[in-house]
């Protein structure tokens, strides 16, 4: 599921999977009968209002039935997986699944030749069996998931594996020639270091000479990429070919289609029916916000852009909150993964990709699970109890049956929280 639409064979499977995971996380709810998460049905809303206003506002109804499918997928996965990683309180094994894919994407690109001839700068128009975008947007998640299970003290073996395995993916990601995934990889290496270690003055010797020498190599092999690579010639023909200005063609037509429906937008799908007079294209725009904007009106942005504004907040609750340098830590690689996303969105639509919805879900999930885990009936948040006092009592994050004594809670009253 972590695929998402990559192949043409996914959608129908995910379609089955979605089903299977509501069941189950259906099953889930009545039993243990936990908070609903707040971004999450702000999404379901979303996608609600996308389907009510589309259906009535949309020329193009067979393009609107279509992106409507992908959004009700998207929804119904978004519920489950953040339903049961509430539960978990870890979203360990969602990352985990994103790393196995994108390792085995990048290893497959390897041994068909796909990888060695996209770093050429002599190659043009590359044919691979997938989006090159989507390709390089699967490799910076699996660096994200490195990121996260980097921070898991009991996978500490991990970290000798990790310089290699992000090595390998910055390559992967360099030959899929993709700017948008390189810039975002380059600020997201920013961020995580900022927020996880910089901006804490840490004085683990090792961890910084760890990382030193990976952002040393990283470097140094970027630099060669660039050089020598079709990315490399991308980067310095910016602005200069067709596809950025029809990119760029699409934020003007934000103001044009506004116009048109302030409120409910054009209708899912229906970009390209209006605005092809602009941007020269039938296409989707490629933005988070101006198909948002453009497509479900002032009311679907209300509606979705919320959701990070809200999930923001948590976080940086939870890292001011925590005395545990382990739940810290992850509560600032989420941020860090925010922002990157955030600025990914000037060229991806996120709220109909499927495979951002499996493990971005997952994560609104556990640190739902984790900032309610601790609120007082008056509203204050305790700081967690760090691991070695609570042991198993704190409901360990990533062993999900065990409920929180210290803090009063047990399988038979969880009902009532």
């Amino acid at each position: 599921m972590a695929l998402g639409d990559f192949a043409s064979w996914v959608p129908k499977l995910n379609q089955i999977l979605v089903l299977l995971l509501l069941v189950v996380c259906g099953v889930c709810y009545i039993s243990f009968r936990p908070k609903l998460i707040p971004e999450i049905w702000l999404f379901v809303a979303f996608g609600a209002w996308a389907g009510l206003s589309g259906i009535i506002v949309a020329d193009d109804r067979s393009a609107f039935f279509a992106m409507f499918m992908r959004i009700a997928r998207a929804c119904g996965l978004a519920v489950a997986i953040a339903g049961i990683a509430q539960l978990r309180r870890s979203a360990t094994v969602n990352f985990a699944a994103v790393l196995l894919v994108a390792l085995g994407l990048a290893a497959y690109s390897w041994q068909a030749g796909i990888l060695q001839t996209g770093l050429e700068v002599e190659t043009n128009d590359l044919e691979t069996p997938w989006n090159a975008n989507t390709f390089g947007v699967v490799m910076l998640s699996g660096v994200f998931a490195l990121a996260y299970l980097w921070g898991i003290k009991r996978l500490s073996f991990l970290r000798a594996l990790v310089p290699f395995l992000a090595l390998a993916l910055m390559l992967a990601l360099l030959s899929s020639a993709s700017r948008k995934s390189f810039i975002s990889l380059l600020l997201f290496g920013l961020l995580w270091l900022w927020f996880c270690y910089l901006r804490q003055r840490s004085r683990n010797i090792s961890t910084l000479l760890v990382l030193g020498c990976l952002f040393a190599v990283g470097y140094f092999v970027t630099g060669y990429v660039l050089q020598n690579s079709r990315l490399g010639l991308r980067l310095e023909n910016t602005g200069a070919d067709g596809g950025d200005q029809a990119r760029l063609s699409m934020y003007e037509a934000l103001p044009v289609l506004l116009k048109k429906n302030l409120l409910a937008g054009v209708g899912l799908g229906n970009f390209g029916t209006h605005a092809n007079s602009i941007t020269g294209s039938y296409a989707y725009s490629h933005s988070d916000y101006v198909e948002v904007l453009t497509t479900t009106g002032l009311v679907g942005a209300l509606l979705y852009f919320p959701i990070y504004i809200v999930w923001w907040r948590r976080l940086v609750r939870i890292s001011q909150a925590t005395g545990d340098p382990e739940v810290r830590y992850h509560a600032q690689v989420f941020q860090a993964i925010l922002l990157t996303m955030l600025f990914l969105g000037l060229g991806i639509p996120h709220f109909m990709q499927t495979e951002q919805w499996y493990w971005m879900a997952a994560l609104i999930g556990c640190t739902y699970a984790w900032e309610t885990a601790v609120i007082k009936p008056g509203g204050r948040i305790a700081r967690f109890p760090t691991w070695r006092k609570t042991g198993p009592k704190l409901a360990r994050l990533y062993r999900p049956r065990r409920f929180p004594r210290v803090l009063g809670l047990s399988r038979q009253n969880s009902r009532s929280h």
